[in-house]
């Protein structure tokens, strides 16, 4: 099957008025599909379509109109992405330290080394990969330095997170005994159930906003879970 044909600026603009969206000033429409691009625009448009089958509108809308929903998305994603990493830094803190003090205690203090230590040991060694993979991008950065010299690369667990992307922080907890999980989840006032949710959607939210993608009228999967106590 062949893919669609790539169009030039004039030629999207045509295929932006074929569907039903009005274009009043085509100096201000190039200016917007050459910063924005026609895929990421017409996003913001799915919402008012015919029907999930058709491109078509089931009634005119501006470009404009459309632009200023896509200038909101874009405030929303550098809006959340301040409280998301104060959030990821929180989490990493409450993770490392509430693993280390539990299982770390006794020398040589790498038991999360140890797949024996995890519940899951099939995302374990997952994220372990994934870690190796990370702490190879950053070898030249003096925190992989230093433990590559002192420590034949082994690192603590509070040192080891902060390589970790959330991602793999998030399935680094949903990998270990439900005892480790709950010990840190109360110290974060919740339980591993609700924690361990909250942790993978806001990795899946951190990189959506990092990587720029639709916010706006985008469903989040899997859904949020919310506790009792935070409803009322």
């Amino acid at each position: 099957m062949e893919l669609k044909r790539p169009i030039n600026c004039d030629e999207q603009i045509q295929m932006l008025r074929t569907h039903g969206i009005v274009i009043n000033d085509e100096s201000f429409a190039r200016l917007v599909l050459n910063n924005v691009g026609y895929y990421r625009l017409t996003g913001y448009a799915l919402q008012y379509r015919k029907d999930t089958n058709s491109s078509d509108l089931s009634s005119p809308i501006s470009l404009e109109h459309l632009y200023h929903i896509y200038k909101f998305d874009e405030k929303l994603r550098s809006l959340l992405r301040r409280y998301l990493e104060i959030c990821e830094i929180y989490y990493r803190t409450q993770i490392a330290d509430g693993f280390a003090l539990r299982e770390c205690i006794q020398p040589p203090h790498n038991q999360h080394y140890d797949e024996k230590n995890f519940y899951k040991k099939d995302v374990y060694n997952s994220v372990m990969e994934s870690f190796n993979k990370e702490r190879d991008y950053y070898k030249d950065g003096p925190i992989v330095k230093h433990h590559m010299a002192k420590y034949e690369g082994k690192m603590p667990i509070w040192v080891m997170t902060e390589l970790l992307s959330f991602s793999n922080l998030s399935r680094l907890y949903s990998a270990m005994y439900n005892t480790d999980k709950e010990c840190i989840a109360e110290n974060c006032g919740t339980t591993s159930k609700t924690l361990e949710k909250h942790l993978h959607c806001l990795s899946v939210l951190r990189n959506k906003c990092a990587h720029c993608s639709r916010l706006y009228n985008a469903k989040m999967t899997p859904p949020v879970r919310l506790s009792k106590s935070f409803l009322t």
